[in-house]
């Protein structure tokens, strides 16, 4: 098998996907960034400002960020979650400027967002074919907008964690998708960059295929299949 000068892999010879792609309107469901999107990934406005606010244990840090993660709460309100639960004092100067501060940590991030270049392509030709397309994410709700504006038309469904208030890899977040597209877990293929995609989606029963964009080539593993490009699922989805 080799890459194509337009970034599919080729398939050589006879090969067979371990994933049943006989399927006529079945779901597909696609994590969002390092799948869908990319976000430069060092601006990090939730652990930076844990940090300006002198939250330096790593795991309270990390169920902060969690807290981001499933709940529906404004970045003014996250602050004032992190200083009463953490019995920090801060005066009413420092409170404005560990909002500002986020504030514009936050606005970067999200003005770094964009899609990959064959996100949207892909997208679509799945949707001619049949596929009905579902978004699930763990995002904090600052992202959640510019997400839905980008790629919101593209999508029957979209479940974001801080709106559903629980994440990947639970099991009922996975269910919630399957739910509300009406799709049994057998019809159901998850795409995602991650192990904790994977885990969720083989836990809950679903198909998995993990892109990894630093891999061109489509392989088939033990129990999931690994692709280097979206545009690698038309050929795996006919």
């Amino acid at each position: 098998m080799k890459q194509t000068i337009s970034g599919t892999s080729e398939l050589e010879g006879s090969w067979v996907s371990p994933l049943n792609t006989n399927w006529e309107k079945k779901l597909i469901v696609f994590d969002l960034y390092g799948t869908c999107m990319s976000c430069d990934g060092n601006i990090h406005p939730f652990r930076n400002l844990l940090k300006r606010m002198g939250i330096t244990d790593r795991q309270d840090s990390f169920d902060y960020i969690i807290k981001s993660l499933e709940e529906n709460i404004s970045a003014e309100d996250f602050i004032k979650y992190v200083a009463q639960h953490s019995s920090l004092s801060f005066s009413d100067q420092q409170f404005a400027e560990f909002l500002a501060t986020f504030t514009q940590d936050l606005q970067r991030s999200v003005d770094s967002t964009k899609l990959f270049d064959d996100t949207l392509h892909t997208i679509s030709e799945l949707k001619k074919r049949g596929y009905a397309t579902a978004l699930l994410s763990n995002l904090a709700l600052p992202y959640v907008e510019p997400a839905k504006e980008r790629l919101g038309g593209f999508f029957d469904y979209q479940i974001f964690s801080c709106l559903e208030g629980m994440r990947k890899p639970e099991r009922p977040i996975f269910d919630k998708v399957l739910k509300e597209s009406g799709k049994g877990k057998g019809d159901a293929v998850m795409i995602g960059n991650s192990a904790t995609d994977q885990k969720g989606a083989l836990a809950a029963g679903m198909n998995f295929v993990r892109i990894n964009r630093y891999i061109p080539w489509i392989k088939v593993r033990e129990h999931h299949v690994s692709i280097g490009c979206l545009t690698d699922l038309l050929e795996l989805f006919k």
